[in-house]
């Protein structure tokens, strides 16, 4: 219960739930599953549109915890729009596009790369402050 409550704090769910986590090989893997009280919106332009299908499921790579990797697992489903007019997947908000790892994943990542980047910079620089500035 605790590691759902994670997962729920650090993905951005509205719309969605969290079904179950499980132990996989490479760690834990949370299986998501979209809420009846909301209906799917058209990655096309955001609004609500009716169901059609539901695609195979996908695997995004997550912020590990304690060191462990997280994986959201989640079958998306198609849907169609009748602004845009056609078919498409429903908007996944943790995800942008068609990626394998969340937007939480990308952000932490960036954090901790820029870090270590200025942490080198004041390292290596004769002048700490206009490492700072870079």
């Amino acid at each position: 219960m605790l590691i759902e409550n994670l997962i729920k704090e650090t993905v951005e769910l509205q719309g969605f739930r969290v079904l179950t986590v499980t132990k996989a090989n490479d760690g834990l893997e949370a299986e998501l599953a979209p809420d009846g009280r909301y209906a799917p919106r058209c990655s096309g332009c955001g609004r609500r549109a009716r169901y059609r299908d539901t695609r195979p499921a996908r695997r995004f790579r997550h912020v590990p915890l304690w060191g462990i990797s997280v994986h959201l697992v989640y079958a998306p489903r198609r849907v169609i729009c009748e602004c845009c007019g056609g078919v498409h997947i429903e908007v996944l908000p943790w995800v942008s596009g068609k990626r394998q790892f969340t937007r939480a994943l990308a952000t932490a990542s960036v954090t901790r790369i820029s870090t270590a980047l200025a942490m080198s910079a004041m390292r290596t620089s004769p002048y700490p402050t206009t490492a700072l500035s870079i």
